[in-house]
């Protein structure tokens, strides 16, 4: 992977080594027991999840950028910038209006057979154009890159001392862990 495709993934891990390493490595986590027991009532008890925050890395599963839509057609990704997220928020527009736009800002080029089409060489409103003529098969390949961009990742199992439940806890990007 190049440097820049994980460039908010690493800013957030240097982040946390920062804060584990001036502020403190442990994180102690709060959660309830949310477990139901055969009456329907919730255990309630209160959960502590340690967390050493050197323990964190990137998660770089299941990333793939470059998006083969058919035998010969493709697009090659790049991750949204932070301009780009943040226009997902712009209440003028539609949200398939804004998830297009996010999509066409993160659209390094697109190829076929014979060409490679950089953005920076054709219209938005074409890109916009092949994007909406994509088969609901094709766009959730788009969808899957961006579940699969590098992100802060750390999977827990804690056990609730009170009922037993074994809680899988996931902590993803960098507000889960502070």
């Amino acid at each position: 992977l190049e440097f820049r495709r994980v460039l908010l993934p690493i800013f957030e891990y240097f982040f946390l080594n920062l804060r584990a390493r001036s502020v403190g490595e442990n994180v102690e986590l709060r959660y309830r027991c949310e477990k139901e027991d055969k009456d329907n009532e919730v255990c309630g008890n209160k959960l502590i999840l340690n967390v050493d925050l050197l323990d964190i890395k990137v998660d770089l599963n299941g990333y793939q950028d470059l998006i083969k839509l058919t035998d010969t057609i493709g697009i090659k990704m790049k991750p949204p910038k932070l301009d780009a997220i943040e226009k997902l928020s712009d209440g003028n527009k539609s949200l398939i209006e804004r998830t297009i736009d996010s999509i066409v800002e993160s659209i390094e080029y697109i190829y076929d057979k014979d060409n490679f089409y950089y953005p920076k060489e054709v219209s938005k409103q074409e890109i916009i154009d092949f994007l909406e003529s994509l088969s609901f098969e094709q766009f959730k390949k788009i969808e899957k890159f961006y579940q699969g961009i590098p992100k802060l990742k750390k999977d827990y199992n804690i056990i609730c001392s009170k009922c037993g439940f074994e809680h899988k806890i996931t902590l993803e990007g960098l507000q889960s862990f502070l």
